[in-house]
């Protein structure tokens, strides 16, 4: 690809088959701004739509704005937040790490995933890591999970469980983290159902929210096209 942002952006409109319209209808702006940014003039270096571009696109913020890094990286380092003061910062943590965000216990941030929406500070992301949720996550995805958020029949969640099990995200001593689909199963009874066949179910009831407890419900998907 080459060098200018305005040919970066109809490098990947073109790979990805997407028009102006679809593209001004994903990020929310008029088509007339995407126009205006692939026109190619030398001062377009930038827009305040660059992140919610790049999510669509499936590519990093900071590589389609300055060319620089890994253009499929999902991460900004720290020491970049601030080229994106004007989007929306969340944390990219470890799957080792979620039960200490919810438990407002210290935590590591990776990075920070770019958002032009509005994030409350009750979310945050982590990538996924193996084939249990194929073909729906596959490694490499990055998930937005939004905590203390009551999920529906068919919402995308992840759970603290009690034991170890089918597509174990991350384990501490006494519990382990999972995602799955929620199902509602009627009289405060619920399924975590995986979206490969290989791996297990587990059942779960909100009259023993102690052992297995959803953390929280998935708001954003990003899927980074090459890897």
């Amino acid at each position: 690809m080459t060098s200018t942002f305005a040919q970066r952006i109809k490098d990947l409109m073109l790979e990805r088959g997407i028009t102006q319209a679809e593209l001004a209808r994903q990020v929310g702006t008029k088509q007339q701004t995407i126009s205006y940014l692939i026109r190619g003039e030398e001062k377009t270096q930038s827009s305040r739509y660059t992140a919610k571009i790049a999510s669509v696109l499936g590519v990093n913020p900071l590589w389609l704005q300055s060319g620089e890094g890994d253009a499929y990286s999902p991460t900004i380092s720290l020491t970049q937040v601030d080229m994106f003061k004007d989007t929306c910062q969340i944390p990219i943590i470890s799957c080792e790490d979620i039960l200490k965000f919810i438990a407002n216990e210290p935590f590591s941030i990776k990075g920070y995933l770019m958002s032009g929406n509005s994030s409350p500070k009750n979310r945050f992301a982590f990538e996924i890591e193996d084939n249990s949720m194929a073909p729906e996550f596959v490694p490499g995805d990055v998930v937005v999970i939004e905590s203390e958020k009551l999920p529906h029949s068919g919402d995308y969640v992840v759970a603290k469980v009690p034991s170890p099990g089918d597509f174990v995200i991350a384990a501490t001593e006494n519990n382990v983290v999972v995602l799955r689909k929620y199902k509602s199963r009627g009289a405060h009874k619920f399924e975590l159902v995986p979206c490969n066949s290989d791996w297990g179910s587990i059942q779960g009831s909100d009259e023993t929210s102690e052992s297995v407890k959803i953390i929280g419900v998935m708001f954003e998907h990003r899927r980074y096209y090459t890897r």
